[in-house]
């Protein structure tokens, strides 16, 4: 997982009223149950993601919920010098639930720190090795992702698949963990094909995969180079990607470039008509597609946070936005994302 959870930023505004008060890091508080939302909104690098986070709890909250704690935002700069004191301010302030941190070196630090004295959940992967005791992951993996993928096709029947990866790290990680899952679970990697992330040769490309001995291709890559690469393979073979295929535009001249192709996404982009889906509003501002994600993310982080707050326990399960959340035994949310294939410019969600 990718030490931070986006890398395309800009403002997020929400038009919608929520219970909330956003209490600066240094300052003391009434000491009262609430949720902690901790977030970098101070950071130069984090700030605008970190918005898009916190617009998408404010719409959460904007809504009936399970319960009936308000939440409160504690902003900080830097989670690798601000994070604890911060959590300890909280804490002391009354906070029965925590939502936070955002990277990866956040959640190292709160891990080191366990146990934990309240249910924390962290929007980012939790360190490999047994599960820290109150310690929870919601996050957008993207390596979680390839392995859904590898399992969905595995399922579909599919024994030889042929993979197509672009030169970026995000890719070849989403790569590995899809190429891991598909041999983990008996499959045969019959090709594996690097492209360059400068001046790629797709005439290449199409001979290289004219050799395919393989019933599956899997396309680890962003949406703009997916719609380049799709073309250029041979008809008849089922193509997968995960949601990093996808541009977030469910109807698009753009996506007859992706036609027959299957991808798996979170029902706030798939679905954007379903009941449970439409009952949040839409940030008042568009946002870029990755911003969307994270603003889904937020929606779904509230929600599990109220679930937190009346047991930690037994099953926790929920129909989010982000997919169908079940809590792993390591302490990780697993999201169930949504299948969809592409017909004439179409994104049409897959139904179970």
């Amino acid at each position: 997982m990718f030490q931070y959870v986006i890398a395309i930023f800009y403002s997020v505004a929400l038009s919608t009223t929520s219970t909330a008060a956003e209490q600066p890091a240094s300052a003391d508080a009434s000491k009262s149950p609430h949720i902690a939302i901790i977030l970098p909104l101070q950071s130069k690098a984090l700030g605008e993601p970190s918005e898009a986070i916190k617009a998408g709890i404010a719409a959460a909250a904007s809504k009936p919920s399970v319960g009936d704690l308000p939440y409160m935002v504690y902003p900080i700069a830097d989670e690798t010098t601000d994070l604890q004191q911060t959590y300890q301010e909280a804490i002391d302030a009354g906070a029965t639930v925590v939502v936070g941190p955002l990277t990866l070196a956040g959640v190292k630090s709160m891990a080191a720190k366990a146990p934990l004295p309240v249910p924390t959940l962290a929007l980012n992967t939790l360190p490999e090795g047994p599960a820290v005791q109150g310690l929870y992951s919601l996050n957008l993996s993207a390596a979680a992702e390839g392995k859904l993928v590898a399992d969905k096709a595995v399922q579909a029947g599919y024994q030889q698949a042929a993979t197509i990866t672009i030169e970026s790290p995000l890719a070849q990680r989403i790569q590995q963990a899809f190429a891991s899952e598909w041999q983990a679970r008996g499959g045969t990697l019959s090709m594996l094909v690097n492209v360059p992330a400068a001046k790629p040769d797709y005439t290449v490309l199409r001979t290289q995969m004219a050799q395919c001995n393989c019933d599956v291709i899997f396309i680890a890559a962003d949406a703009n180079r997916t719609k380049l690469i799709k073309p250029f393979l041979p008809a008849g073979i089922p193509v997968y990607s995960t949601s990093q295929g996808f541009s977030g535009k469910v109807k698009s001249a753009s996506n007859l470039e992706l036609e027959g192709m299957r991808l798996f996404d979170m029902p706030w982009l798939l679905q954007p008509d379903h009941p449970a889906v439409m009952v949040y509003p839409r940030s008042a501002k568009p946002l870029v597609v990755e911003d969307e994600r994270l603003y889904a993310l937020g929606i779904d982080a509230l929600r599990i946070a109220e679930l937190l707050a009346k047991t930690t326990s037994g099953p926790i399960e929920l129909d989010g936005v982000t997919g169908h959340l079940t809590l792993g035994k390591d302490g990780n949310f697993i999201r169930e994302l949504q299948a969809a294939d592409v017909r004439g410019g179409e994104v049409i969600r897959v139904l179970p």
